[in-house]
């Protein structure tokens, strides 16, 4: 039995790897506790401690053993690789991926013969997708520069920009594992070729390649409603509460909702543009000194050309 480990990361294509090729539907890759053809994320709450939706990280609080125990226990017994897929395993950007460390030894001293798959994403693409969710599905009310740079970091895990430096982690996984058992794939190849993309992952895999998949990726963000919450975000506090929102969303929803579909239904197009536009440029001034920089040495470790892809370079 070979083990597969894709850890992410979110607002990377995530949902359409799963979708074809760790959800069941692939004839040669298990998933934990069945073989359902459906997307679905598996191996969550191997790595963290908690269940369900209540899953943390506590440090000093893991076992290896019992960690492995239960994944051959929730293998499927006929399939030739068993993946473990899960975006948090890189640890959660809007926590600036603090946990990312610990989960990666966690992995390392439970299947230290894994393969790992990392698909990565052009970061200032990333960071605007990552916080247009955090407007948008997290009811947030923290303005685009609080949240890149916010306060107390000591105190408490929040936003930080190294998080897309990706080489420290891409790096670590090929130290920890061997070069050879690590494949980071940038995103920007499956919108390019998802065909391809699928092959050279089953190809690292080393299972066969399915006959057909999809030619465009899931979950393609709609900025119209991340715009009118960027000019109106006091909408927010109509919401639910949630950590984003300090928890002192107002917990009336529906208003919300029925709002914010009048004011992004009136907003022009040209206007959602300029306010998108906008805010990348504002994330580009933000990550060129630390990423373009890291892009080089990430180049190293990636078989396509990251510049090509539209990746910053120094």
């Amino acid at each position: 039995m070979e083990f597969l480990v894709h850890i992410g990361f979110a607002k990377a294509a995530s949902t359409y790897v799963q979708k074809h090729l760790f959800s069941g539907a692939h004839p040669d890759i298990g998933i934990l506790g069945g073989t359902v053809a459906t997307a679905t994320k598996s191996g969550g709450d191997i790595f963290t401690n908690g269940t369900g939706r209540q899953r943390f990280v506590q440090s000093f609080a893991f076992d290896a053993d019992a960690a492995r125990a239960r994944i051959l226990a929730g293998a499927t017994p006929d399939r030739r690789v068993v993946a473990i897929s899960n975006e948090e395993l890189a640890g959660h950007p809007y926590s600036g991926g603090i946990h990312g460390e610990i989960i990666a030894e966690r992995i390392r001293r439970t299947l230290p013969e894994a393969k790992v798959l990392i698909v990565i994403r052009e970061q200032r693409s990333m960071l605007l997708s990552v916080f247009a969710d955090f407007v948008t599905r997290q009811n947030a009310r923290c303005g685009l520069r609080r949240f890149l740079a916010s306060r107390l970091q000591t105190q408490i895990p929040w936003h930080r920009p190294e998080f897309y430096c990706f080489s420290h982690i891409v790096g670590w996984y090929r130290q920890a594992f061997g070069a050879a058992n690590v494949l980071a794939l940038p995103m920007e190849c499956i919108r390019q070729d998802a065909p391809g993309a699928i092959a050279e992952i089953c190809r690292f895999a080393g299972v066969r390649t399915p006959d057909s998949v999809l030619a465009e990726p899931e979950n393609r963000r709609d900025y119209v409603q991340y715009a009118a919450l960027r000019l109106l975000p006091g909408l927010n506090a109509l919401g639910s509460p949630t950590p984003a929102n300090g928890n002192t969303g107002l917990g009336i929803p529906d208003i919300r909702r029925g709002l914010l579909a009048a004011v992004s239904a009136a907003l022009p197009s040209a206007a959602v543009r300029r306010i998108v536009d906008a805010d990348a440029r504002l994330i580009e001034i933000h990550l060129r000194p630390l990423v373009a920089a890291d892009n080089r040495q990430l180049q190293g470790m990636v078989g396509h050309d990251l510049a090509r892809l539209g990746y910053m370079m120094d």
